[in-house]
């Protein structure tokens, strides 16, 4: 069976951002937690003060005929993909594609991001393609010079940045009671992007260029990416951490609304709290997107009693924009926070 392997694009340690604050621990009930969440939050983080807010262009939105500009994309990067004429452009709700055999090639109305993927080779599992697996140098140097040419990022690009490798493994187990044997059949050159120093979080932040075999063959491909510039007069300013103390508040009541993290029993949990990120929020390519806001993103861990543990990351806005500023940058927080 194979199972995928997926990094985090937007680390801190590879963009060289660290991570303020040690992690910290407690126990907590989650009907008044928050005097020790006021002792979690007291200590300043040093974040900068104040950050601008980019504008995320689509420039399929921003064209007369969004239609006709995404099929005139579709076809440009076909024909760099080496589509044959006979390929079948299908229109879905929220894409078109390119379909040629097991070759897909979609183009999302909401962003103009870009996938390809082939069928026959994304996420391999047979045994055959662990013996011949890409060097990630290899896959590293073809990945920058397709995604140049396909008009993805420039050689001098400010905003992405190479992250490493990354790689799809398949598990094999014989079933003699031995261990399963992992196997690495599938290589990723993976990309981030970082905003005026700070990391790029989200679906809607990332490029990538899986291979497979010795010849490299490219099995998949994306571009989840909106050209920023910097968008509001000034630049707001940064909410203290101590702000945050309501939002993860709102997350236990969530959780036990929901029932998302099945907090269960007596209404106790251990909360862990990994680390705070300041940065920028990119939703994902399928979703309308004007603004990079910028986001605190929280992670860490819940663990109810007698269960497992289970790992979040928690957004919050950064800011504070009146209700006339929100309405002009796009607000994505309704709910006032996003979970992933």
């Amino acid at each position: 069976m194979a199972a995928k392997q997926t990094k985090d694009v937007s680390q801190a340690k590879v963009l060289n951002y660290q991570p303020f604050g040690s992690p910290s621990e407690m126990i907590i009930k989650t009907t008044k937690p928050y005097g020790l969440f006021n002792r979690l939050f007291k200590w300043s983080y040093g974040f900068p003060s104040r950050v601008p807010v980019f504008e995320a262009h689509n420039k399929a939105l921003e064209s007369g005929d969004t239609d006709a500009f995404l099929k005139n994309k579709l076809n440009e990067y076909g024909n760099k993909l080496a589509f044959p004429n006979g390929s079948e452009l299908k229109e879905y709700d929220d894409r078109f594609a390119l379909e040629y055999k097991s070759r897909v090639l979609q183009v999302y109305r909401a962003s103009d991001a870009v996938l390809y993927y082939d069928r026959d080779l994304a996420g391999p599992a047979g045994p055959e393609f662990a013996q011949e697996l890409p060097a990630e140098q290899a896959a590293a140097l073809k990945a920058h010079a397709q995604l140049v040419d396909l008009g993805f990022k420039s050689d001098n690009d400010t905003y992405a940045r190479y992250l490493g490798a990354d790689y799809t493994v398949a598990i094999r187990d014989e079933g003699n009671g031995a261990a399963p044997e992992v196997l690495r059949t599938e290589t990723k050159a993976m990309y981030g992007f970082v905003l005026d120093g700070l990391p790029v979080f989200g679906a809607g932040g990332k490029m990538q260029c899986s291979y497979v075999r010795n010849n490299l063959e490219m099995s998949e491909m994306l571009s989840f990416w909106r050209q920023p510039t910097e968008g509001l007069d000034g630049k707001p300013r940064v909410l203290n951490t101590r702000k945050l103390i309501g939002p993860v508040c709102a997350l236990f009541k969530l959780a036990w609304r929901k029932r998302f993290f099945r907090i269960v029993l007596l209404h106790w949990a251990r909360l862990r709290i990994t680390g705070f990120q300041l940065g920028y929020f990119a939703a994902p390519p399928f979703i309308v997107q004007k603004n990079y806001i910028p986001v605190y993103r929280i992670r860490g861990s819940i663990k109810p009693r007698k269960e497992e543990a289970y790992e979040f990351a928690y957004y919050v806005p950064a800011v504070r924009f009146s209700t006339q500023e929100k309405l002009a940058i796009g607000w994505p927080f309704n709910s006032g926070a996003i979970i992933e």
